[in-house]
Formats: structure tokens, C-alpha cells, sequence
């Protein structure tokens, strides 16, 4: 999908209901309803902030991505997208994201055009809610990305999320020792799976990339 078209389509349809949770739940784990509902309502949840990074390459959009840095978190080494937990001075949802994309691969939060956002989900491992935004600049970046927190930017061009024998399935060996079962999409050489699959899979229904 060409930049521009993309763009003046993902207003259109973000003015519109989200597909939601359905959309969502076709890239979740097993049994993740039953933990939803069990631990979503906790008082002391947190919540955090992504980013959805569109920019255009040759005409085409292309997304940006993050591997995040080893480390003793739950997302150690995992594939994600740019973000963070809200910090006491960001002003609303949408500002944590900015700040955390520009800390963490570089890319200036003034020059970031947010277009809206999507569905929230709940991680239970974690106990976060997530906030994912969608944003745009209208030039290849540069990316500078924080080795405390990324280990790699990695970018795809969203036609690449067309085909849908890159959706697979896994058992994941999480760091509290679960053994989880979930759909992933399969990158050239990284299985992208969790939250960050069911977010994606809400913005590419709602683009109609894939069916």
C-alpha cells in the first residue's frame, strides 16, 4: 500500500468502531480469556504506552518494529513495539508513547503525527495495561536506537503481512517457567507473538491487509 493512500485510509477507517478484541484474540495465546478475566481487574495494574510507527520507503509503508534488549524482564529479547510504562509527568496515554519511541529508537516525538489509537489490551504476566497509538512521519528515519532497551530496529513493509502462511503456531517458554501456546506471525528470521501480535492484528484487520 503506497504512503499516502495508506495514510488518508487509516484516518478514514480510525474515525470509524475498531474491530476490537475479536481482531485481537485471533493472534492470542491459549487460555488467555480465562486469565483476562481473573486478573484484569486488579487495583495495582499498571499502564504503558506503544507506538505503531508508519513511514514511507520507495512509495510503500513500511512498519517499525523493535527486538527489545536481554535482560530479566518478562519481554526479554522479544519482538515488540516501541513503548513504555506511563512516567508521573507524561500528560496523557498518547505523550508516554511519543517520549518512549524518541528514548528508545531515536525518532523526535515532534516530528511523529498521531493519527488515534487502538484497542487496549491487558497482560497478565506483566499486570499492564497496554495503549497502543498509531503515528506516522512522512520520511525515512533515522533511527538511534537505546542499547540499554533495544537491541535492534527491525522494519517491514506492511505488504508483507499480506500472506497468511506467515501465521503460525508455537509453544513459548515464558520466564516465570509456563509453556504457552499462540499463534505468531513469522519473520524472516523472528517469531512475533503476545500483545504485540494481537495489536497488530487489530491494526491490520482495521487497514483490511489481511481478512
Amino acid at each position: 500500500m503506497e504512503f499516502e493512500t495508506c495514510i488518508d485510509f487509516l484516518n478514514k477507517q480510525l474515525s470509524m468502531p475498531l474491530p476490537g478484541e475479536d481482531a485481537q484474540y485471533k493472534m492470542a495465546p491459549m487460555k488467555r480469556k480465562s486469565r483476562v478475566e481473573k486478573y484484569a481487574s486488579s487495583p495495582d495494574a499498571k499502564h504503558s504506552s506503544v507506538l505503531l510507527l508508519l513511514y514511507p520507503e520507495n512509495k510503500n509503508t513500511n512498519l517499525v518494529l523493535i527486538r527489545r534488549a536481554i535482560d530479566n524482564s518478562h519481554h526479554s529479547g522479544q519482538i515488540a513495539l516501541p513503548g513504555g510504562a506511563v512516567e508521573a509527568h507524561d500528560v496523557d496515554l498518547k505523550a508516554t508513547a511519543l517520549r518512549e519511541t524518541e528514548e528508545e529508537i531515536g525518532v523526535a516525538l515532534s516530528k511523529i503525527a498521531v493519527h488515534g489509537s487502538l484497542t487496549k489490551l491487558y497482560i497478565p504476566v506483566s499486570n499492564y495495561w497496554v495503549h497502543p497509538f498509531i503515528g506516522s512521519v512522512n520520511h525515512i528515519p533515522e533511527f538511534i536506537p537505546d542499547d540499554k532497551e533495544v537491541d535492534e530496529v527491525i522494519t517491514y513493509e506492511l505488504s508483507y503481512f499480506i500472506n497468511s502462511d506467515i501465521i503460525k503456531r508455537h509453544d513459548f517458554n515464558t520466564k516465570s517457567g509456563f509453556k504457552i501456546s499462540a499463534p505468531y506471525y513469522q519473520l524472516e528470521k523472528d517469531k512475533l507473538w503476545g500483545a504485540t501480535a494481537m495489536i497488530l492484528s487489530e491494526f491490520l484487520e482495521m487497514l483490511k491487509i489481511r481478512q
